[in-house]
């Protein structure tokens, strides 16, 4: 996210954040003049799927060092375990893409606490050691709970319903992908609640989601073979991930986090709860579509949604602990 300046600047201490100039935004802001809106649209920059990667922040820089070192030490244990090379490849991609979106959805979830998403990228590539993770399909969970949130404060443009379509129809043809697709489709339909000038726009792309993915997963020949009782490791998974989500609904504090947008204001907490119900149904999907290995499939989304609850208990006993040192203790 990006800062601004004044009340902005109090906010920017909390969220790490920075804000990029009004020249860069392009979205709707019924509060702007008409020249200012008028300026924003013709910028471009209106896409409500893509951040701006600010190499300032220190969370920013936490992932670009993590993401390729987990990559690397995951394809060298695979391969001092004897597996080849291809697998090792595999592995050291799944490592990789596991850290960085448990990462960027923890940074959905919990707009006002970089280390939630810091939390989730170092818990993420452990799980690869039960089971492979479904990178297209967590991805699009991202782009969905993006749209759902608002934290870019850009309401989307044609462009973005292009990229869901063609997402959602990919995913889908995955063996594990059409729980994660599912979801993706009524999280765009559910979003354009909040997105009133870009509402019928949003509700066209939700069914043209729902067409492609269905067709897809035809034509791939896929088929549910969920729900199944989780096994073993996947079962412990599923426990913990079911806990941390009802926690992570519950336990969410009001939002102060400014959205990527000059002038576009805070994110909404309501949004946020919605992404993470979001969050937690697309997980949910994955099992009820394939069992064992849809459970394994959703790992970025269950650490997301566990480190949302880990940092926020983490805050209170650190909240009580400084309330209980004894004044002038350093």
């Amino acid at each position: 996210m990006n800062s601004g300046s004044g009340a902005g600047g109090a906010v920017h201490a909390v969220t790490e954040s920075r804000r990029c100039p009004a020249a860069e935004s392009g979205a709707f802001d019924r509060n702007l003049p008409a020249d200012l809106l008028a300026g924003y649209r013709a910028a471009g920059m209106a896409s409500a799927l893509v951040r701006p990667f600010d190499s300032g922040v220190a969370s920013n820089r936490f992932i670009l060092l993590v993401t390729p070192l987990t990559g690397v030490v995951a394809g060298v244990v695979s391969m001092a375990a004897g597996e080849g090379l291809g697998e090792a490849w595999r592995r050291g991609v799944s490592g990789g893409g596991a850290a960085f979106l448990s990462w960027a959805i923890g940074r959905e979830l919990d707009p006002d606490r970089p280390s939630t998403a810091c939390v989730a990228a170092s818990l993420g590539p452990w799980l690869i050691l039960i089971g492979s993770p479904d990178l297209l399909g967590a991805a699009l969970t991202l782009l969905t709970v993006r749209m759902v949130a608002g934290t870019t404060g850009r309401w989307p443009t044609q462009a973005d319903a292009v990229v869901m379509v063609i997402a959602t129809a990919a995913v889908a043809a995955r063996p594990t992908g059409t729980g994660f697709a599912a979801v993706a489709v009524l999280g765009v339909a559910v979003a354009a609640i909040y997105e009133p000038r870009a509402r019928s726009r949003m509700l066209i792309g939700a069914a043209a989601m729902a067409s492609a993915g269905a067709g897809a997963a035809w034509w791939a020949g896929r088929s549910p073979t969920g729900p199944t009782t989780p096994g073993d490791a996947a079962l412990v998974l599923f426990i913990a991930g079911v806990a941390a989500a009802g926690l992570s609904v519950v336990l969410l504090r009001r939002v102060a986090a400014p959205t990527d947008r000059a002038h576009g204001g805070t994110v909404s907490t309501a949004r946020v709860r919605l992404a993470r119900v979001i969050v937690a149904a697309a997980a949910l999907g994955a099992w009820l579509w394939a069992g064992d290995s849809g459970v394994l499939a959703a790992a970025p989304l269950w650490t997301a949604l566990g480190a949302s609850v880990i940092v926020f208990v983490g805050s209170g006993f650190g909240a009580l602990f400084r309330s209980r040192r004894p004044v002038g203790d350093p």
